[in-house]
């Protein structure tokens, strides 16, 4: 099994983002960043409990499916698939023991039937995918005066997980029957909840910071339905930045780095979003991409934020 070495995470995943993109400039990878699953179930990346990931461990279980070609959304520990593994053998008639290990701590599965070592669970030479699991610490301490001070610290430290690709011996994908609205119904549900005005008319699509309000043209001038939202879907990133939500600056001249951050921000917004109501989402906006590889280069936070 090789497990990966990291000692800086924001560059880690930092390099994972600069790699995609050199990738879709290159023309090694189609400009498909999200959704390189098919068939049923939730196509954001999960854990093993059915618990779906979030934050930018989204991001690196994303890149990291569609640069090695796995059709699963589902990520394991190594300890959880080998559990799992055995699990589903014990459920097919066959007797896994647990067993202590004689030298050192922990235990290994011993497959009673055949008289060996348990061979379900990652294959031999997999390598894994680094996850980050982050929290905030709190610490209690004095001033120099002697008072008791509570502090909160950052904790952030790295796990591997697998898709479930890599591993042999797991159950078959149960796949659930679809609900009774397809998913552009759930993409209308989103734009009428939404609380910034979407008005529809012209040629152009855009975000006003200073009326609150998305325009993007009328459905039937777009080339398909999955552009349609995916567009809908950037505006509505643009607009998290009013301040009166996340505050940031979206008043940005063309071709500036500012102008590059905010285009990113929209680009997983729109992407993210498809992606939760079943649309396939696409890089809409390909003359972006050098920018963000320069910002990127410049900023090796701007991925996490």
């Amino acid at each position: 099994i090789i497990m990966p070495k990291i000692t800086d995470a924001r560059q880690h995943i930092t390099d994972l983002f600069l790699g995609m993109l050199q990738k879709i400039i290159d023309g090694e990878t189609p400009a498909k960043w999200i959704m390189p699953w098919t068939g049923g179930g939730p196509r954001v990346p999960t854990r093993s409990n059915g618990e779906p990931y979030q934050g930018c461990n989204v991001l690196i279980l994303f890149w990291a499916a569609v640069a090695k070609g796995y059709t699963s959304n589902i990520w394991y520990g190594f300890s959880a698939a080998k559990n799992a593994a055995a699990d589903y053998a014990r459920s097919q008639g066959r007797d896994i023991e647990k067993r202590d290990r004689k030298r050192g701590k922990g235990y290994y599965l011993w497959d009673v039937n055949n008289d060996c070592m348990f061979e379900g669970g990652v294959r031999y030479g997999e390598e894994s995918s680094i996850i980050i699991y982050s929290e905030t610490r709190t610490s209690v301490g004095e001033d120099k005066n002697g008072d008791e001070v509570i502090k909160q610290y950052p904790f952030m430290k790295y796990l591997n997980v697998f898709n479930a690709d890599q591993i042999d011996g797991l159950p078959p994908v149960e796949v659930d029957e679809p609900l009774d609205f397809t998913p552009h119904d759930e993409a209308e549900r989103l734009i009428k909840s939404y609380d910034v005005e979407l008005v529809f008319g012209g040629g152009r699509a855009c975000y006003s910071p200073i009326y609150n309000r998305c325009n993007v043209p009328n459905r039937e001038q777009f080339n398909s339905e999955a552009e349609f939202y995916a567009t809908c879907f950037h505006e509505f990133g643009h607009s998290t930045g009013h301040e009166s939500k996340l505050d940031r600056k979206v008043k940005n001249h063309f071709g500036s780095y500012e102008y590059a951050v905010e285009e990113l921000v929209a680009e997983f917004t729109s992407a993210f979003v498809c992606a939760h109501v079943g649309i396939e989402g696409h890089v809409q906006h390909m003359e972006y991409l050098a920018n963000w590889v320069k910002v990127c280069k410049n900023d090796k936070g701007v991925v996490i934020r």
